[in-house]
Protein backbone atom coordinates (compact mmCIF):
# COMPACT_ATOMS: atom_id res chain seq x y z
CA UNK A 1 0.00 0.00 0.00
CA UNK A 2 1.21 3.70 -1.14
CA UNK A 3 2.43 6.00 1.71
CA UNK A 4 -0.95 7.96 2.87
CA UNK A 5 -3.50 6.05 1.30
CA UNK A 6 -6.08 3.08 2.74
CA UNK A 7 -8.18 1.33 1.53
CA UNK A 8 -11.90 1.59 2.97
CA UNK A 9 -11.46 -2.05 4.85
CA UNK A 10 -9.31 -0.32 7.21
CA UNK A 11 -11.42 2.65 8.51
CA UNK A 12 -12.74 1.17 11.60
CA UNK A 13 -9.16 0.89 12.78
CA UNK A 14 -7.99 4.37 11.64
CA UNK A 15 -10.89 6.16 13.46
CA UNK A 16 -9.61 4.43 16.72
CA UNK A 17 -6.93 7.08 17.20
CA UNK A 18 -9.95 10.42 17.39
CA UNK A 19 -12.38 7.92 19.68
CA UNK A 20 -9.71 7.77 22.13
CA UNK A 21 -9.68 11.75 22.13
CA UNK A 22 -13.31 11.65 22.80
CA UNK A 23 -14.07 8.49 24.97
CA UNK A 24 -15.94 9.63 27.80
CA UNK A 25 -20.01 8.26 28.29
CA UNK A 26 -22.08 9.06 25.98
CA UNK A 27 -26.18 8.75 26.01
CA UNK A 28 -28.15 8.01 23.11
CA UNK A 29 -31.52 5.58 22.82
CA UNK A 30 -31.50 2.42 21.55
CA UNK A 31 -33.62 2.72 17.69
CA UNK A 32 -37.27 3.16 18.10
CA UNK A 33 -39.64 4.98 15.89
CA UNK A 34 -41.64 7.94 17.44
CA UNK A 35 -45.15 6.54 18.58
CA UNK A 36 -46.81 9.86 19.89
CA UNK A 37 -46.88 13.56 19.92
CA UNK A 38 -45.74 12.82 23.87
CA UNK A 39 -42.65 14.30 24.34
CA UNK A 40 -41.58 12.35 27.40
CA UNK A 41 -42.81 9.76 29.35
CA UNK A 42 -44.11 10.85 32.86
CA UNK A 43 -43.69 7.29 34.88
CA UNK A 44 -40.31 7.95 34.66
CA UNK A 45 -38.43 9.21 37.81
CA UNK A 46 -34.33 9.85 37.99
CA UNK A 47 -33.37 7.70 40.92
CA UNK A 48 -31.14 10.10 42.56
CA UNK A 49 -31.91 14.02 43.21
CA UNK A 50 -29.94 16.41 40.66
CA UNK A 51 -26.52 16.78 41.93
CA UNK A 52 -26.90 20.70 41.76
CA UNK A 53 -28.08 23.52 43.82
CA UNK A 54 -29.14 26.58 41.53
CA UNK A 55 -32.03 26.07 38.64
CA UNK A 56 -30.33 23.48 35.55
CA UNK A 57 -30.19 26.13 32.37
CA UNK A 58 -30.95 24.88 28.97
CA UNK A 59 -28.92 26.18 26.43
CA UNK A 60 -30.74 26.25 22.97
CA UNK A 61 -29.01 26.96 19.78
CA UNK A 62 -30.87 29.01 17.20
CA UNK A 63 -34.21 30.55 17.01
CA UNK A 64 -37.29 29.56 19.51
CA UNK A 65 -39.32 28.57 17.02
CA UNK A 66 -36.17 26.72 15.22
CA UNK A 67 -35.56 22.83 14.07
CA UNK A 68 -34.61 22.68 17.65
CA UNK A 69 -37.64 23.68 19.22
CA UNK A 70 -39.39 20.19 19.63
CA UNK A 71 -36.59 18.90 21.19
CA UNK A 72 -36.74 21.93 24.17
CA UNK A 73 -40.17 21.44 24.56
CA UNK A 74 -39.21 17.67 25.23
CA UNK A 75 -36.49 18.24 27.58
CA UNK A 76 -38.28 21.16 29.49
CA UNK A 77 -41.61 19.51 29.88
CA UNK A 78 -39.76 16.04 31.10
CA UNK A 79 -36.67 17.05 33.21
CA UNK A 80 -39.48 19.28 35.30
CA UNK A 81 -40.75 15.90 36.36
CA UNK A 82 -37.86 15.19 37.66
CA UNK A 83 -36.69 18.47 39.82
CA UNK A 84 -38.05 20.14 42.64
CA UNK A 85 -40.47 22.39 41.99
CA UNK A 86 -38.13 25.48 43.39
CA UNK A 87 -35.60 24.14 40.08
CA UNK A 88 -37.60 24.01 37.11
CA UNK A 89 -35.41 24.26 33.48
CA UNK A 90 -34.52 27.67 33.07
CA UNK A 91 -34.25 27.89 28.94
CA UNK A 92 -31.82 30.47 26.99
CA UNK A 93 -32.28 31.02 23.95
CA UNK A 94 -28.85 31.69 22.01
CA UNK A 95 -29.21 33.54 18.06
CA UNK A 96 -27.47 31.92 14.66
CA UNK A 97 -29.31 28.83 12.74
CA UNK A 98 -26.07 27.03 12.93
CA UNK A 99 -25.45 26.68 16.32
CA UNK A 100 -22.10 28.47 16.36
CA UNK A 101 -23.02 31.32 18.82
CA UNK A 102 -24.34 29.17 21.09
CA UNK A 103 -21.58 26.43 21.21
CA UNK A 104 -19.04 29.67 21.64
CA UNK A 105 -20.83 30.60 24.95
CA UNK A 106 -21.07 26.87 26.07
CA UNK A 107 -17.68 26.28 25.59
CA UNK A 108 -16.49 29.93 27.16
CA UNK A 109 -18.61 30.21 29.92
CA UNK A 110 -20.42 26.83 30.86
CA UNK A 111 -19.40 25.52 34.59
CA UNK A 112 -18.22 21.91 34.81
CA UNK A 113 -20.56 21.83 37.35
CA UNK A 114 -23.33 19.71 35.63
CA UNK A 115 -25.81 22.75 35.91
CA UNK A 116 -25.43 24.07 31.78
CA UNK A 117 -26.46 21.72 29.24
CA UNK A 118 -26.03 22.60 25.43
CA UNK A 119 -28.68 21.84 23.02
CA UNK A 120 -27.47 21.69 19.24
CA UNK A 121 -27.38 20.49 16.06
CA UNK A 122 -24.40 18.98 13.73
CA UNK A 123 -24.56 22.41 11.66
CA UNK A 124 -22.35 23.38 14.37
CA UNK A 125 -19.87 20.85 14.46
CA UNK A 126 -20.07 20.83 10.52
CA UNK A 127 -18.73 24.58 10.85
CA UNK A 128 -16.30 23.49 12.98
CA UNK A 129 -14.74 20.92 10.64
CA UNK A 130 -15.01 23.18 7.77
CA UNK A 131 -12.50 25.86 9.81
CA UNK A 132 -15.10 28.15 9.74
CA UNK A 133 -13.69 31.22 11.76
CA UNK A 134 -17.13 31.96 13.81
CA UNK A 135 -16.20 28.55 15.61
CA UNK A 136 -13.97 28.89 18.47
CA UNK A 137 -15.34 25.39 20.58
CA UNK A 138 -13.88 22.42 20.13
CA UNK A 139 -16.01 19.32 19.30
CA UNK A 140 -13.88 17.08 21.17
CA UNK A 141 -14.63 19.03 24.47
CA UNK A 142 -18.60 17.67 23.83
CA UNK A 143 -19.94 15.97 26.08
CA UNK A 144 -22.69 14.06 24.72
CA UNK A 145 -26.30 13.69 27.40
CA UNK A 146 -28.26 12.51 24.35
CA UNK A 147 -28.03 12.20 20.91
CA UNK A 148 -30.40 11.65 17.44
CA UNK A 149 -29.27 10.78 14.33
CA UNK A 150 -30.90 10.99 10.94
CA UNK A 151 -30.49 9.68 7.17
CA UNK A 152 -28.00 10.96 4.65
CA UNK A 153 -28.21 9.70 1.01
CA UNK A 154 -27.48 10.30 -2.47
CA UNK A 155 -29.66 9.44 -5.48
CA UNK A 156 -28.68 9.33 -9.22
CA UNK A 157 -30.88 9.85 -11.97
CA UNK A 158 -28.74 7.12 -13.65
CA UNK A 159 -25.95 5.44 -11.55
CA UNK A 160 -22.55 7.75 -12.82
CA UNK A 161 -19.31 6.84 -13.95
CA UNK A 162 -15.73 8.07 -13.76
CA UNK A 163 -15.21 11.45 -15.14
CA UNK A 164 -18.72 12.66 -14.96
CA UNK A 165 -19.32 16.32 -14.28
CA UNK A 166 -22.52 16.43 -12.20
CA UNK A 167 -24.82 18.91 -10.08
CA UNK A 168 -26.16 17.92 -7.01
CA UNK A 169 -29.63 19.10 -5.61
CA UNK A 170 -29.33 20.18 -1.98
CA UNK A 171 -32.38 20.80 0.14
CA UNK A 172 -31.81 23.40 3.49
CA UNK A 173 -28.60 24.02 4.63
CA UNK A 174 -25.85 23.71 1.83
CA UNK A 175 -22.58 22.92 4.21
CA UNK A 176 -24.30 19.77 5.38
CA UNK A 177 -23.88 18.87 1.74
CA UNK A 178 -20.27 18.57 2.23
CA UNK A 179 -19.53 14.73 2.70
CA UNK A 180 -21.92 14.03 -0.16
CA UNK A 181 -19.69 16.31 -2.41
CA UNK A 182 -16.69 14.19 -0.53
CA UNK A 183 -17.99 11.34 -1.24
CA UNK A 184 -18.76 11.85 -4.92
CA UNK A 185 -15.02 13.15 -5.58
CA UNK A 186 -13.76 9.80 -4.02
CA UNK A 187 -15.77 8.14 -6.13
CA UNK A 188 -13.86 10.04 -9.39
CA UNK A 189 -16.98 12.11 -10.65
CA UNK A 190 -15.54 15.63 -10.77
CA UNK A 191 -17.17 18.92 -11.13
CA UNK A 192 -19.92 18.49 -8.75
CA UNK A 193 -21.74 21.66 -8.30
CA UNK A 194 -24.42 22.77 -5.75
CA UNK A 195 -27.84 23.29 -7.09
CA UNK A 196 -30.28 24.88 -3.75
CA UNK A 197 -33.43 23.68 -4.58
CA UNK A 198 -36.73 23.43 -2.34
CA UNK A 199 -37.50 19.27 -3.36
CA UNK A 200 -34.15 18.00 -4.30
CA UNK A 201 -35.80 14.48 -5.96
CA UNK A 202 -37.94 16.18 -7.98
CA UNK A 203 -35.35 18.58 -9.89
CA UNK A 204 -33.41 15.57 -10.68
CA UNK A 205 -37.04 14.10 -12.12
CA UNK A 206 -37.34 17.39 -13.93
CA UNK A 207 -33.89 17.57 -15.46
CA UNK A 208 -32.80 20.31 -13.27
CA UNK A 209 -30.05 18.18 -11.69
CA UNK A 210 -28.07 15.10 -11.78
CA UNK A 211 -28.26 14.07 -8.19
CA UNK A 212 -30.41 14.60 -5.05
CA UNK A 213 -28.83 14.74 -1.82
CA UNK A 214 -31.70 14.42 1.01
CA UNK A 215 -31.28 14.23 4.79
CA UNK A 216 -33.54 13.89 7.59
CA UNK A 217 -36.07 11.78 9.24
CA UNK A 218 -38.02 10.99 6.14
CA UNK A 219 -35.49 9.73 3.77
CA UNK A 220 -36.30 6.61 3.79
CA UNK A 221 -40.15 7.50 2.73
CA UNK A 222 -38.76 9.99 0.01
CA UNK A 223 -36.82 7.99 -1.53
CA UNK A 224 -39.70 5.40 -1.89
CA UNK A 225 -41.54 7.69 -3.91
CA UNK A 226 -38.31 8.44 -5.86
CA UNK A 227 -39.57 6.61 -8.90
CA UNK A 228 -36.58 6.63 -11.39
CA UNK A 229 -34.11 7.38 -9.84
CA UNK A 230 -31.20 5.33 -8.54
CA UNK A 231 -29.75 5.42 -4.89
CA UNK A 232 -26.08 5.92 -5.19
CA UNK A 233 -24.92 5.56 -1.47
CA UNK A 234 -26.08 6.89 2.59
CA UNK A 235 -23.56 7.90 5.17
CA UNK A 236 -24.36 5.18 7.30
CA UNK A 237 -24.56 4.58 10.84
CA UNK A 238 -22.55 3.87 13.53
CA UNK A 239 -22.91 1.04 16.03
CA UNK A 240 -22.15 1.17 19.67
CA UNK A 241 -18.26 0.83 19.09
CA UNK A 242 -18.55 3.45 15.79
CA UNK A 243 -17.85 0.97 12.98
CA UNK A 244 -20.21 2.45 10.21
CA UNK A 245 -23.21 0.04 9.43
CA UNK A 246 -25.42 0.47 6.98
CA UNK A 247 -28.27 2.94 7.69
CA UNK A 248 -30.98 0.87 9.77
CA UNK A 249 -33.55 2.69 7.76
CA UNK A 250 -32.14 2.55 4.37
CA UNK A 251 -30.50 -1.54 4.86
CA UNK A 252 -30.85 -2.00 0.90
CA UNK A 253 -28.52 0.96 0.19
CA UNK A 254 -24.88 0.74 0.47
CA UNK A 255 -22.45 3.08 2.75
CA UNK A 256 -19.97 5.06 0.62
CA UNK A 257 -17.24 3.20 2.25
CA UNK A 258 -18.98 -0.39 0.51
CA UNK A 259 -19.39 1.57 -3.31
CA UNK A 260 -15.64 2.60 -2.67
CA UNK A 261 -14.99 -0.98 -1.84
CA UNK A 262 -15.99 -1.72 -5.22
CA UNK A 263 -13.30 0.46 -7.14
CA UNK A 264 -11.06 -2.10 -6.62
CA UNK A 265 -8.53 -0.76 -8.22
CA UNK A 266 -8.70 3.01 -6.91
CA UNK A 267 -6.22 4.10 -3.32
CA UNK A 268 -7.76 6.41 -1.34
CA UNK A 269 -5.83 9.31 0.40
CA UNK A 270 -6.43 8.51 4.04
CA UNK A 271 -6.99 11.68 5.67
CA UNK A 272 -9.46 12.63 2.72
CA UNK A 273 -11.67 8.89 3.67
CA UNK A 274 -11.55 9.74 7.94
CA UNK A 275 -12.37 13.49 6.73
CA UNK A 276 -15.33 12.08 4.85
CA UNK A 277 -16.28 9.76 7.88
CA UNK A 278 -16.13 12.89 9.89
CA UNK A 279 -18.16 15.18 8.21
CA UNK A 280 -20.68 12.40 7.34
CA UNK A 281 -20.83 12.12 11.18
CA UNK A 282 -21.86 15.83 11.40
CA UNK A 283 -24.46 15.65 8.65
CA UNK A 284 -26.02 12.48 10.49
CA UNK A 285 -26.34 14.99 13.60
CA UNK A 286 -29.76 15.98 14.26
CA UNK A 287 -29.23 17.14 17.66
CA UNK A 288 -26.61 16.40 20.38
CA UNK A 289 -27.65 17.46 24.45
CA UNK A 290 -24.73 18.45 25.70
CA UNK A 291 -22.72 18.55 29.18
CA UNK A 292 -19.24 21.05 29.20
CA UNK A 293 -15.95 18.90 29.29
CA UNK A 294 -15.08 17.50 32.74
CA UNK A 295 -18.17 17.67 34.02
CA UNK A 296 -17.89 14.74 37.37
CA UNK A 297 -18.82 11.62 36.34
CA UNK A 298 -21.98 11.57 38.99
CA UNK A 299 -23.53 14.81 37.23
CA UNK A 300 -23.10 13.38 33.67
CA UNK A 301 -24.73 9.72 34.36
CA UNK A 302 -27.87 11.63 36.42
CA UNK A 303 -28.28 13.75 33.01
CA UNK A 304 -28.09 10.76 31.33
CA UNK A 305 -30.90 9.20 33.30
CA UNK A 306 -33.52 11.55 33.57
CA UNK A 307 -33.69 11.93 30.02
CA UNK A 308 -33.29 8.51 29.39
CA UNK A 309 -36.75 7.86 28.68
CA UNK A 310 -37.43 10.99 26.08
CA UNK A 311 -39.51 9.80 22.66
CA UNK A 312 -38.75 11.48 19.56
CA UNK A 313 -40.47 15.07 18.67
CA UNK A 314 -42.97 14.57 15.60
CA UNK A 315 -42.17 16.87 13.19
CA UNK A 316 -44.48 17.58 9.76
CA UNK A 317 -42.71 18.23 6.88
CA UNK A 318 -43.69 21.68 5.17
CA UNK A 319 -42.15 20.88 1.89
CA UNK A 320 -43.68 17.06 2.19
CA UNK A 321 -46.99 17.11 3.46
CA UNK A 322 -47.57 13.80 1.84
CA UNK A 323 -45.63 11.84 4.03
CA UNK A 324 -47.24 13.05 6.79
CA UNK A 325 -45.22 13.07 10.51
CA UNK A 326 -43.87 9.77 10.73
CA UNK A 327 -40.42 9.95 10.48
CA UNK A 328 -37.17 7.51 11.49
CA UNK A 329 -34.35 8.45 13.82
CA UNK A 330 -31.59 6.72 15.51
CA UNK A 331 -31.66 7.03 19.32
CA UNK A 332 -29.47 5.05 21.87
CA UNK A 333 -28.50 5.19 25.64
CA UNK A 334 -24.86 3.69 25.80
CA UNK A 335 -22.36 4.43 28.84
CA UNK A 336 -19.55 2.81 26.75
CA UNK A 337 -19.59 4.44 23.94
CA UNK A 338 -19.47 8.35 22.73
CA UNK A 339 -22.22 7.71 19.99
CA UNK A 340 -22.44 9.84 17.12
CA UNK A 341 -19.61 12.64 18.57
CA UNK A 342 -16.52 10.62 18.23
CA UNK A 343 -16.14 10.32 14.63
CA UNK A 344 -16.36 13.68 14.36
CA UNK A 345 -13.32 14.60 16.38
CA UNK A 346 -10.37 14.67 13.73
CA UNK A 347 -6.56 15.06 14.51
CA UNK A 348 -4.50 17.84 12.69
CA UNK A 349 -3.39 16.01 9.43
CA UNK A 350 -6.83 15.14 8.56
CA UNK A 351 -8.08 18.59 9.41
CA UNK A 352 -5.69 19.77 6.99
CA UNK A 353 -6.41 17.53 4.34
CA UNK A 354 -9.97 18.81 4.77
CA UNK A 355 -9.69 22.20 4.47
CA UNK A 356 -7.35 21.76 1.11
CA UNK A 357 -9.61 20.24 -0.92
CA UNK A 358 -12.27 22.52 0.07
CA UNK A 359 -9.85 24.99 -1.18
CA UNK A 360 -8.65 23.18 -4.14
CA UNK A 361 -12.68 22.19 -5.02
CA UNK A 362 -14.05 25.52 -4.18
CA UNK A 363 -16.34 23.94 -1.77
Amino acid sequence: MQHGLVSPTTMNRLTRRSALRCSLLAAIVLPRHAQSANLLSSSFQASVPPPFQERPELLVAGAEDGPLAPYAAALVSGLNQQLPPTQPVHVRQSGGSDGVTAANQFEASALPDGRTVLLVSGAAAMAWLRGDPRAQFDVGHWLPVATALVSCLVLARSMPVAGDRLRLAVEGDPTLALPAQLGLYLLGLEAVRLVPVEDAVAAVQRGDADLAYVRGPRTAARMAQARGLVPMFTFGSPDQNNNLLRDPFLPGVSTLPELLESHSGRLIPKALLIGWHATAAAARLEMALLLPWLTPPGSVAWWREACGDISMPQQQDAAHPELGAVGSRLWRNDPNANFGITPIVVDSTTSLALHRWMVDQSV
